[in-house]
């Protein structure tokens, strides 16, 4: 069997079976499909209400569908101008290939096509030429435990800088991280360039300590501002200088201010003093001329501990179309599973948003890593004959990884 007829067949079983409420305002949304392989085949989709929109997830199965960040007068008019865009949702989009973690050393790799080097890891370019590389990329529990971190430290912004903890709802990719939709009125209006200047704000872009009142001053004193006044950024820099030496690792102050674990020491035993002086709006001064690139390398540590990793195109470009939530994923069979934020802490995707059955399909399995689903570590395969269950399959299969062994 054809496996993109095959994967279309258990994406209607799928949504026979399972409602979805698809979007707010859904009439105002533009829609998109994919095929296998091919995330956005046709854009300019409009549904009159849930009940039409699921009746063509019926019809058609898709293996992927997508609605607008925007509301739309016309959403199925083009050019993109003529569907004269009445508002749109603020999304943030985490993923795992934005992260650097130490895991994909395990379960990515990547091939050469111009001199033929393979190697582990998700890395751009050749280790033996420097010529581009293609990487074979997977998710683990692990993956996804870094970028729920990215998503709880986004939710702590909204509602301490912004004052926003109404309006947002979140959902599973339905591959390798999470969607969080704002709907709040105060930012649905925003200006393309609003949203520019709100992701370089999350994401620490560019930002200058100096003129946030970090700075060695003529007194030679490294000033700061004082607590009771300070206000994003620059709250969050002190509260991270202050947490950094509550931790009371020498070898983490040390790695932060890019100096020997013996200073490090002697500025350990200095805590008292350096906490009582940030209170005051002075950062502790150290001998000689050492201050200045102490606390400056201090607050790079800081702010790179606590800025967000987002995907910029999802959250500024707002033409973009983005997964409807609780529909299936056509690169893994996975739901994109809508989560109630109290439930997110110990939510695991990789075992909560499989939908399929433990039926056994016989595949043929092209080389991959271990990998972990429904609550089982799979493989590692090398193309042999495998008779797997059927959500292991159809993930497979949607990967490109597997096709059915015919006649068996």
């Amino acid at each position: 069997m054809n496996e993109a007829v095959f994967l279309r067949e258990k994406f209607r079983e799928y949504y026979e079976q399972n409602k979805v409420s698809g979007p707010s305002g859904i009439s105002q949304r533009e829609f998109g499909v994919g095929e296998f392989g091919k995330k956005i085949t046709s854009r300019h989709l409009s549904f009159s209400s849930a009940d039409e929109f699921n009746s063509f997830l019926r019809n058609n199965a898709p293996l992927f569908i997508s609605h607008s960040l925007g509301y739309y007068a016309f959403p199925s008019a083009r050019p993109m101008n003529a569907k004269e865009l009445l508002k749109a949702d603020l999304i943030y989009e985490f993923d795992a290939d934005d992260l650097k973690t130490e895991c994909k050393k395990s379960h990515d790799s990547w091939f050469c096509g111009n001199c033929g080097s393979t190697g582990k890891g998700n890395v751009s370019n050749c280790s033996k030429c420097g010529a581009g590389v293609e990487v074979d990329e997977w998710v683990c529990p692990d993956c996804l435990k870094a970028v729920k971190a990215q998503v709880f430290k986004l939710m702590e912004f909204l509602e301490e800088d912004f004052g926003v903890s109404e309006g947002i709802s979140l959902n599973y990719s339905g591959s390798k991280g999470f969607h969080i939709h704002i709907s709040d009125e105060n930012f649905s209006k925003l200006s393309p360039q609003a949203r520019v200047d709100l992701v370089d704000y999350l994401t620490a872009y560019q930002i200058d300590p100096v003129s946030l009142g970090f700075f060695l001053s003529k007194q030679k004193k490294f000033v700061c501002p004082p607590p009771g006044v300070a206000a994003g950024w620059q709250k969050r820099i002190l509260n991270g200088v202050e947490a950094l030496f509550e931790r009371g690792s020498f070898e983490e102050i040390a790695v932060a201010g890019n100096v020997t674990t013996a200073s490090a020491k002697q500025l350990l035993n200095e805590r008292s003093t350096i906490l009582s002086k940030l209170a005051e709006g002075v950062l502790f001064q150290l001998p000689g001329k050492k201050t200045e690139g102490f606390w400056n390398s201090v607050i790079e540590y800081v702010v790179k501990l606590q800025r967000l990793d987002i995907d910029r195109q999802t959250s500024v470009d707002i033409s973009k179309i983005i997964r409807v939530p609780d529909t299936l994923h056509g690169s893994t069979g996975l739901v994109a599973k809508t989560i109630p934020f109290q439930e997110f802490k110990e939510f695991e995707a990789l075992n909560s948003a499989v939908v399929f059955g433990g039926e056994e399909i016989v595949v043929q399995v092209a080389k991959t890593p271990k990998f972990f689903l429904h609550g089982e570590w799979w493989g590692p395969f090398d193309g042999e004959k495998a008779g797997l269950p059927e959500f292991v399959a159809v993930y497979l299969i949607a990967k490109s990884k597997a096709h059915i062994v015919s006649g068996v």
